[in-house]
């Protein structure tokens, strides 16, 4: 099921009745008149959000800590926050003391 970005929330104005807000935020996007065209508004942002959501996620997501063991069976797996120049290979700040060493 896809997450809802916008909703649309009556306001106290009386000439702008509705407004399309992002829930993250809380931010007011717009505030419309006509209820139809702040519905239309928000399930446009909508269908949007989802479109791009996981290339968002993956590009936030960056590189994981490529730092291996014998004594474990598996990779380290943490955010990499470093970058070996002469290899390439990605590591978190602990681990990649321990590779340099």
């Amino acid at each position: 099921m896809a997450a809802i970005h916008f909703l649309v929330l009556p306001t106290t104005d009386e000439v702008f009745s509705w407004r399309v807000v992002e829930t993250k935020t809380n931010q007011i996007i717009s505030q419309h008149k006509n209820l139809r065209l702040a519905l239309d508004k928000a399930e446009r942002l909508n269908v949007e959000a989802a479109a791009t959501t996981p290339e968002r996620e993956s590009r936030e997501e960056g590189s994981r800590c490529g730092y291996a063991d014998d004594r474990y069976p598996y990779p380290c797996g943490a955010r990499a926050t470093v970058t070996d120049m002469e290899t390439g290979c990605t590591f978190c700040e602990s681990h990649f003391r321990e590779a340099i060493l």
